[in-house]
């Protein structure tokens, strides 16, 4: 079987270069191409005349760019070529394999096409298209998130100036009760000049609510303002400011709404994803959209061999720095896996290790490797641990399609034995 030619491609946000190399490794072909649909086919037409050149189509390897390469990877699949993704971290190791330092696209172009010649290139695994658009939208769900806890900080901060007092009224700054006060009073001296049927209105349009309830938001509000009016900053530009942050405020919490609704319908509309979802549910700290995070950054649990594999893909695997009689003894995770996970991780591990309202654990079983390690280990240490566990019981709950059972150490140990002893007899 002839060798084929490899096509390195180097993607930017509007062109890509490319480099071509034959089975000799001598480059035959270079060129820079817009993403076009016209000059994505001009370039598909002469990889193909390259590949009848050589008697087999150039296996085109181009690098994880964000979201810039996907456009050109799903071209070049419909054209049937065989298309390899890497890691930019596994590209990015051939940037010292000159002794020159030279750095550009035409030479990025070269090493991504010689990283496949050195057989140092691992294909990444492309999700199926119902799990990217999973994964698309609990990304865009994390990012809404985080702007709505960005521009909740900046209502807080604009509260302490024009309306202190008025955040321990209600229970969170935003809910829909909150935000409809402030949207239509932004400002103290609006609370007091007001009527109680017009505050009363403000909640009511939004939720359903008792009298006495409305009585004592009422009473709470005007002690508030009454309070927040000799000190407070009472200029057109707060309570602009403070309509402007109620509004970004109201659309993202709208816009996260919208977003739990279509991973919910996505996940419904496919049966052997509904079951998936429902594996991760069983263990405790894990709800709804954890396990939709769970599902879209992992794909098929059958990509990993083993449980410390999957635990290196959440970037949970410790670095190790050893040279000569050196070996490091304070070492890192290494963080080089999805940040989504690491951060679903994360809170499922807190939910696990502290007690609830009634005093009781999630796990009560995290909860007590955890305080054992607490007692030779940091706080993070500990917590990292536990996110360790969590990932191994993730694995194995996937791989066997059974739900989780919450089991003591010894019991665990002891049906580990007595399976070990039967397969055993069996053979």
């Amino acid at each position: 079987m002839k060798e084929a030619p490899v096509a390195g491609f180097d993607i930017s946000k509007s062109s890509s270069d490319i480099c071509v190399l034959a089975p000799g490794n001598e480059v035959v072909w270079r060129s820079k191409m817009a993403h076009t649909s016209q000059s994505m086919a001009q370039v598909a037409r002469r990889l193909t005349d390259i590949g009848v050149q050589y008697g087999a189509a150039p296996v085109i390897i181009m690098e994880a760019t964000g979201h810039y390469h996907r456009i050109v990877l799903q071209f070049m699949k419909n054209e049937g070529f065989d298309v390899v993704v890497v890691n930019p971290i596994q590209s990015g190791a051939l940037k010292n394999i000159s002794i020159r330092k030279v750095k550009n696209d035409r030479v990025d172009a070269y090493r991504i096409a010689l990283l496949y010649r050195l057989k140092a290139a691992k294909r990444t695994n492309l999700p199926t298209d119902l799990i990217a658009d999973l994964r698309s939208l609990c990304r865009q769900h994390y990012d809404l998130t985080q702007d709505l806890i960005a521009y909740r900080s900046r209502l807080h901060a604009q509260l302490d100036q024009c309306f202190p007092g008025f955040a321990g009224v209600f229970s969170s700054l935003v809910n829909l009760s909150a935000l409809s006060v402030l949207e239509r009073f932004p400002l103290p001296s609006l609370i007091l000049s007001a009527s109680d049927q017009d505050i009363e209105g403000a909640i009511l349009s939004v939720v359903t609510r008792k009298s006495a309830y409305l009585q004592k938001k009422i009473h709470a509000l005007r002690q508030a303002a009454r309070n927040a009016l000799p000190i407070a900053i009472s200029t057109p530009s707060c309570a602009v400011i403070m309509k402007n942050l109620v509004s970004m405020l109201q659309i993202l919490k709208k816009s996260i709404r919208e977003v739990d609704l279509q991973i919910r319908a996505l996940i419904r509309s496919d049966a052997g994803l509904r079951t998936d979802a429902e594996l991760p549910k069983s263990i405790p700290g894990i709800a709804d959209y954890a396990a939709a995070v769970i599902l879209s950054e992992i794909g098929s649990v059958s990509s990993f061999q083993s449980a410390k594999q999957l635990v290196a893909f959440c970037g949970l695997d410790p670095t190790e720095r050893q040279s000569g009689q050196f070996t490091g003894t304070r070492s890192k995770i290494s963080k080089r896996g999805s940040k989504y996970l690491r951060c679903i991780l994360n809170m499922s591990a807190h939910i696990s290790i502290q007690p609830g309202c009634k005093g009781t654990y999630a796990n009560p079983v995290l909860a007590e490797y955890f305080q054992r390690k607490r007692q030779s280990k940091p706080y993070k240490s500990a917590l990292c641990a536990v996110m360790h566990k969590i990932v191994n019981i993730i694995f194995a709950v996937l791989r066997d399609q059974k739900p989780f059972e919450l089991r003591s150490p010894e019991l665990h140990c002891q049906i580990m034995r007595d399976r070990a002893a039967k397969l055993s007899l069996a053979a």
